[in-house]
């Protein structure tokens, strides 16, 4: 399972930055995550078509949060991006797999 290490990624709110770029025919599946934010506000998981997939609670100010295993796919061949409520910087890490789609 792949990990994504978020090293104080810039991030500018409604702004999505990619994480993972997506693959034709296959879709990622988000199994976990870890992050913390710089300033006070929320961190959002969203698909580059879909949007919003996950929302983490309000953080305090360089306060992470760690959220328990799920599996949030997105939809096939889409990238996955990452963005906040508030502009600061971002860490922490995302697990991701990738899902074979047939149609």
């Amino acid at each position: 399972m792949p990990t994504r290490n978020i090293a104080a990624q810039a991030i500018t709110a409604g702004t999505p930055v990619s994480m993972v770029a997506g693959i034709a025919g296959k879709q990622i599946v988000v199994t976990g995550w870890a992050v913390s934010l710089s300033v006070a506000g929320s961190v959002l998981l969203k698909g580059s078509t879909s949007g919003e997939v996950l929302r983490t609670p309000l953080l305090g100010v360089g306060i992470g949060m760690g959220l328990p295993v799920v599996r949030v796919p997105l939809a096939t061949g889409e990238s996955l991006q990452l963005d906040a409520s508030a502009t600061g910087n971002v860490s922490g890490y995302l697990t991701y797999d990738w899902q074979q789609v047939y149609s």
